[in-house]
């Protein structure tokens, strides 16, 4: 048996000068709109630097910190964190 090497895969850093947020994209994904009701938003996702959100004392052109929330009539359902580095 001869091994295969993987297929090769490609990171992607974060650009500043793009949104994050799926939502905000053209033809938003499903996610974004809820015929249940439900609410989604993002924090730190914008291109304007005082949207940005620091991680940990760290300049936010290193490392930014996005964060997800899920609402129903005003209950937080989910939040979800997550830290992106650009090196």
């Amino acid at each position: 048996m001869i091994a295969k090497d993987p297929p090769a895969r490609t990171g992607v850093g974060y650009n500043n000068t793009v949104d994050l947020d799926p939502c905000n994209r053209v033809g938003p994904p499903a996610v974004c709109t809820s015929t249940f009701g439900f609410t989604v938003s993002s924090a730190g996702t914008g291109t304007a630097p005082a949207s940005w959100v620091q991680w940990n004392g760290n300049p936010t052109t290193s490392y930014k910190l996005v964060t997800v929330t899920v609402k129903l009539g005003g209950t937080t359902l989910a939040t979800r964190s997550a830290v992106l580095s650009n090196y």
